[in-house]
């Protein structure tokens, strides 16, 4: 799916994830609002169906089990890290870098990310909105920066 989007597209959507990169703490406690807003950047700009999916190191891990029970039984929560599905590829803000072509699952595995869950947008938003359940790192006042960069 990616690969369809076109090279005019694909680097407007690279240049977009490096803007998000520059957000202190994007991805400590930012992901998941980011990957919201960039699915409904990706689908109203680029006419692609994109889902947002939620990565869990292992479930042997308590909170990463709990998070992973509560959100299969459509109760929000967080999640180690939440990535934007293109096709086959996922991705970021830190894409823009090393890995043009987004993440594979394999490469994700790699990097401790075992285990994964789409998320229905409702329940994305619902999670969203649980302050307490994510990283306070991010500070949420820069969700404005976010919207003015995707226009959304």
């Amino acid at each position: 799916m990616f690969s369809t989007l076109g090279r005019k597209n694909k680097k407007l959507l690279l240049e977009k994830l490096e803007e998000l990169d520059k957000i202190p703490s994007i991805n400590r406690g930012g992901c998941a609002i980011v990957a919201s807003h960039l699915k409904t950047f990706v689908e109203r700009e680029f006419n692609v169906k994109t889902q947002v999916v939620y990565f869990f190191g292992s479930l042997d891990y308590s909170l990463d089990a709990k998070s992973y029970k509560n959100l299969k039984e459509n109760k929000p929560d967080s999640c180690k890290h939440a990535l934007l599905r293109i096709g086959k590829r996922y991705f970021d803000t830190e894409c823009h870098h090393e890995h043009l072509k987004g993440y594979t699952l394999k490469q994700l595995k790699n990097e401790g990310l075992e285990v994964h869950l789409e998320v229905p947008d409702e329940l994305l938003e619902k999670s969203i909105r649980k302050r307490r359940i994510w990283n306070p790192e991010f500070d949420r006042r820069r969700v404005r920066i976010i919207r003015r960069i995707l226009g959304t």
